[in-house]
């Protein structure tokens, strides 16, 4: 809703990167483990700090019914052998690819610039009742702040308190952190503001133009006397 633009996949894995869970470094992958995607360090991107474990597990814990059909295996199949963590995985941008997606990575440095935090990202879809990884018809910068706009999956109408309480469950942040907004989501009933080069190449003309009418003048230096010789330029 921020970029206002077609996620990318190529961006998304210049700032985030695929961590296999192994035994020890080089070593073989975890019998029972998997691979997590993590924000890559040092990197300008809009990040909140997530909890250190989940809380309160216990109280969402259910039973679900098997309802396989006879004679197929209700559990995922598996495999005799453990996941082979030799194959290469996806890298940074690459100096050809950076300049094909300069123009939204300088929007995300802008943005940053201008007050967006991680917190801003999850009140949004939070509050907006939009699931971030779904399938949707549009995007969400074009919202329309409507209970029966097609993007929610719900149209029930959440408080602040709602939100605030909802925030501080999803992240390890504290709650007077999740209480704020740093910079207010862009979508139709706060479209983001224009944006226009025409100053920033007017003021660059400008200093160039200044640059070039300077008078040029011809200074004369006198020669630097050498320790313990005579000076020969005076009299």
């Amino acid at each position: 809703m921020y970029l206002q633009e077609e996620p990318s996949v190529e961006v998304f894995r210049d700032y985030h990167y695929i961590n296999r869970q192994k035994e020890k470094a080089g070593g073989l992958s975890l019998e029972l483990g998997g691979v997590t995607i993590q924000r890559r360090r040092d990197v300008p991107y809009p990040a909140a700090s997530l909890p250190s474990h989940p809380k309160n597990w216990n109280r969402t814990w259910f039973y679900c019914r098997d309802t396989s059909p006879e004679g197929e295996n209700p559990l995922p199949g598996y495999r005799p052998t453990r996941l082979p963590s030799t194959g290469d995985l996806p890298d940074r941008l690459s100096t050809e690819e950076r300049a094909q997606y300069a123009t939204s990575i300088a929007k995300i440095k802008a943005l940053i610039a201008n007050g967006l935090t991680g917190v801003d990202l999850t009140r949004c879809w939070v509050s907006w009742n939009i699931l971030p990884l779904s399938r949707r018809a549009r995007l969400m910068y074009e919202y329309t702040g409507e209970l029966n706009d097609p993007l929610r999956f719900s149209t029930a109408q959440l408080t602040e308190q709602d939100v605030n309480s909802t925030v501080k469950t999803l992240l390890g942040e504290k709650q007077e952190a999740c209480n704020k907004t740093g910079l207010k989501p862009f979508y139709t009933k706060n479209p983001a503001p224009p944006v226009s080069i025409f100053p920033a190449v007017y003021s660059l003309r400008l200093t160039c133009l200044s640059y070039m009418c300077l008078p040029f003048r011809r200074l004369k230096r006198r020669p630097t006397p050498i320790s313990g010789r005579k000076d020969l330029t005076r009299p």
